[in-house]
């Protein structure tokens, strides 16, 4: 926990709880990531195609996630990643009312956008913090 020690009290706690939340969205994707397109094919009827868009989500909204960034507030990237991590989450919520195939879909391509497009302002902010608390030091 030394490592964390130089940041503020605000991003410190930001960290732990998205190191929790990840471990727990990682647990999640490795016990259901598997299956989605079982699911996907059996039980809600979908078509190959269906199962080639969710196949390609990840690539593409690798690039699509240059773009929304852009979007985010750059003046506030710690509440932006936040929120942003708090909906995509959230989103998985609605799994248990779909009943067809585009509306998973949609939900896990949205979900995958939602998680890349918070990457590069979560880089952004801790670069600047570790910058700050190096200068700090320096200043000392």
């Amino acid at each position: 926990m030394q490592i964390f020690s130089r940041f503020s009290p605000d991003v410190r706690r930001a960290v732990k709880i998205d190191i929790g939340a990840a471990m727990l969205v990682a647990l999640f994707t490795v016990l259901t990531g598997p299956f989605t397109g079982v699911i996907l094919r059996r039980d809600l009827g979908a078509t190959p195609f269906h199962l080639s868009i969710l196949a390609s989500a990840n690539a593409t909204c690798l690039l699509l996630s240059l773009a929304v960034t852009r979007v985010v507030d750059s003046r506030r990237p710690l509440a932006s990643v936040v929120w942003t991590s708090f909906m995509a989450r959230g989103l998985f919520l609605l799994v248990p009312f779909i009943s067809s195939p585009w509306p998973f879909v949609g939900v896990l391509v949205t979900a995958t956008l939602m998680e890349r497009s918070r990457l590069r302002p979560r880089r952004r902010s801790c670069s600047r913090s570790i910058r700050a608390t190096s200068e700090d030091a320096r200043l000392a």
